[in-house]
């Protein structure tokens, strides 16, 4: 009874032990092991994935966003008293094509009696295509549009502009309340004009079509005194530009997370057909494997049908008749051929079978069913009879 207890105390033992352990089985086992390997891989190539979009996308904002707005300097050029003030700007490489642009001349004046006589004066731009990729027109060089070597202009405008007109009371008062100012220094007795001369202009596609060169004149009735001259280029985003530059968070997550899906379905694409091509080697493999030792299985079988299922060791096979014993010998075993006995020793052998016969010992098997059989043993019995009546005569 005891033992009975024992051996079920350690069942229920075994049984508590084997459920407490059961998810740590489950947790080390090789599904479970090849299902770890597969999402730690499954994650890293996300996770690579992920930082080749948002390189993707950053390279691709650089290149397809251009500059919203830069500017360049013009230094104007004072050669003579009959040439108007001109100057020149490198605009490379900025521009890009396919792109509206406000373009916009900025020319700061003092407010002398000469400027604000002069009235309205007038600004002419031109944009030249470049001659030879990358090169840039030097600035103290003569107006590009009196170099008979320039390339073709892109385009042209002509705009006037004018000084803000004060009434000398206006201008007295104004003076004044801006003395403090403009003893300390911090303002100056000058207006800055922006001159809008293109709105909108583009380029057509080609490194030829977009220029890298501005030039400007400012042509007066009489020398005008200017300060500085800028020029502002402003680009007019549209469509996916707008989009892009004006909801970037927006639009980063959109296109990151589209060019990661668009991976992301493409890599799973390319691991199915993969592993669709190695098993499909493999189980190919296989398949022809079995097959083969299927044909070898059969034709082992084949030649165990053909051959006789005997043994090798030779055999004695008694006989009903009077002549030699049958004799089995194996085929692996390779004897001599023995010549045949001469007739004397065969009926010696003969008459000694026929003393065996006689024998009161003979035992009939019953095995023989042939005429042959039965008749010698009836002349066995014969002779037997006739040698006891000699033997009771002598």
């Amino acid at each position: 009874m005891s033992d009975y207890a024992d051996d079920e105390s350690q069942g229920v033992m075994t049984r508590a032990k084997n459920t407490a352990l059961l998810p740590l089985r489950i947790a080390v086992s090789k599904p479970a092991q090849r299902a770890y390997l597969t999402s730690v891989l499954f994650f890293s190539t996300c996770f690579f994935l992920l930082i080749v979009s948002i390189a993707a996308y950053l390279a691709f904002y650089w290149s397809y966003i251009p500059r919203i707005g830069f500017s360049r300097p013009i230094h104007l050029q004072f050669d003579s008293l009959e040439s108007p003030p001109w100057g020149v700007a490198s605009l490379a490489p900025e521009l890009v094509s396919l792109q509206p642009y406000d373009v916009k001349i900025q020319i700061r004046l003092p407010r002398t009696k000469t400027n604000t006589e002069i009235g309205n004066f007038m600004v002419e731009t031109a944009l030249f295509a470049p001659g030879e990729k990358g090169s840039v027109i030097d600035d103290s060089r003569m107006p590009v549009a009196k170099d008979p070597t320039t390339t073709k202009v892109l385009a042209s405008s002509r705009r006037t502009a004018i000084l803000t007109y004060y009434s000398p009371v206006v201008d007295l008062a104004r003076k004044a309340t801006e003395l403090h100012w403009l003893i300390l220094g911090w303002r100056l007795e000058a207006e800055t004009l922006e001159i809008s001369v293109f709105n909108g202009v583009s380029f057509a596609k080609g490194w030829r079509n977009v220029p890298d060169t501005m030039q400007i004149q400012v042509q007066s009735s009489a020398r005008m005194q200017i300060y500085e001259a800028n020029v502002i280029f402003k680009a007019r985003f549209q469509g996916l530009r707008w989009i892009m530059y004006n909801h970037r968070i927006t639009s980063a997550f959109v296109f990151i997370g589209a060019f990661w899906g668009t991976e992301v379905l493409f890599t799973a694409i390319c691991w199915a057909i993969l592993s669709v091509w190695i098993f499909s080697s493999g189980d190919d493999t296989s398949i022809k494997k079995e097959a083969d030792d299927y044909k070898r299985i059969k034709a082992e079988d084949s030649e165990e049908e053909e051959t006789p299922r005997l043994s090798d060791t030779e055999r004695t096979y008694p006989t009903y008749s009077k002549g030699p014993a049958m004799r089995y010998t194996s085929p692996a075993i390779k004897k001599e051929e023995t010549e045949p006995e001469p007739f004397p020793s065969l009926l010696a052998t003969a008459l000694e079978a026929d003393d065996e016969d006689e024998s009161d010992d003979f035992f009939d098997s019953g095995l023989g069913t042939s005429l042959e059989s039965s008749t010698g043993h009836t002349s066995s019995k014969e002779a037997l009879r006739k040698r006891r009546n000699k033997a009771s005569r002598g």
